[in-house]
């Protein structure tokens, strides 16, 4: 009778820990983490953006509209509820995504303070401190790259408001490079250190996060990828970021082109017997789309660049993309200095 009960109740709870644990993910491949933990953070050094969203969930626990402000913070941004600190929209978040996340931050609860008493009931915040993309250390404003790869949404001159810095480890060629959610695609490469997050944390009339180091690297301004024959490609392609995953230690970027499933990676490599300049390795696109089966394209830039494959071969001055490698496919950037 005892097991019969325990089942049910392991059914019943199933549906509610899979919605936890699909919230937590969007958390992190959505880009909440790089302005909010979950709870009060545990390292002073740990300063965000945003607020605890353990707070944001005890604060509108018992406002009969607190889902309707927590979604429209999500769809139309917001200033001046936690600070001055502002968050723009979050315009890459689906209709179905934002209500999840909604939902999940108001069954959230602040811990107490050490010393303030018994913690109240909710989530803790383990799960944000131990997540790979967030390794990062801080000083002062200043973040530094561990011995993972660091993760920020961030805002970057010259591109849109869903750029995303990506901080090397020294085993993995120690530079950093910019991607565009929106346009899902690399930006650029720069070598030193990470980014200075002082005008964006203080509120004092900025929004950028300041390189830490000197550019390498500036990617062309279109989108690399395009899908079919030449003359079926449309002006400007249909592009839906997925949010991403970290696969062999790197972040791997989903997204969709014209409805086709993208896994886009990048890469770099340090040139043998030269490591310490840092403007003369490779960098390596790496493409999966499963299931794919019309001609795949890679457009190069306009000024020389050497190129480097085993994957496609020139075809009216683009890279086009052996049948046989079109699920899977790498193309380098050999850089001079």
């Amino acid at each position: 009778m005892r097991s019969s009960i325990f089942i049910l109740l392991f059914s019943l709870l199933q549906p509610v820990l899979g919605e936890t644990q699909r919230a937590e993910q969007l958390y992190i491949s959505q880009g909440c983490a790089a302005c909010h933990q979950i709870n009060q953070p545990v390292d002073p050094n740990k300063v965000m953006v945003g607020p605890p969203l353990a707070a944001v969930g005890s604060h509108y626990a018992n406002d009969p509209r607190g889902l309707e402000t927590i979604l429209s913070s999500l769809k139309m941004g917001a200033k001046g509820k936690w600070g001055q600190n502002e968050m723009p929209p979050q315009s890459h978040l689906t209709i179905e995504n934002a209500e999840q996340l909604a939902e999940w931050i108001l069954t959230l609860r602040k811990q107490e303070e050490p010393g303030g008493g018994a913690k109240s009931g909710g989530h803790t915040s383990e799960s944000a401190f131990h997540n790979p993309l967030l390794s990062e250390k801080r000083v002062g404003t200043v973040v530094e790259v561990g011995d993972t790869p660091v993760v920020c949404r961030v805002y970057l001159e010259g591109a849109s408001s869903r750029a995303i810095a990506v901080g090397l480890p020294e085993k993995q060629g120690g530079i950093s490079y910019a991607f565009d959610a929106a346009e899902c695609r690399l930006l650029y490469f720069w070598s030193g250190g990470f980014i200075d997050m002082e005008r964006a944390w203080t509120g004092h009339g900025g929004w950028y996060a300041r390189l830490l180091g000197e550019k390498i690297y500036q990617a062309p301004s279109h989108f690399p990828l395009r899908i079919g024959k030449p003359n079926e490609w449309p002006e400007k392609p249909e592009l839906v970021f997925k949010g991403y995953r970290i696969v062999e230690g790197q972040p791997e970027f989903l997204y969709q082109v014209h409805g086709q499933e993208v896994a886009h990676r990048i890469t770099y490599q340090a040139r043998a017997g030269n490591k310490s300049a840092s403007n003369t390795g490779q960098i390596t696109h790496h493409f999966s789309l499963p299931g794919v089966t019309d001609e795949v394209s890679f457009l190069p830039a306009k000024e020389h660049l050497h190129y480097q494959t085993e994957d496609a071969t020139w075809s009216s001055g683009v890279l086009l993309v052996h049948p046989d490698k079109r699920s899977g496919f790498s193309i380098s950037i050999n850089l001079k200095p």
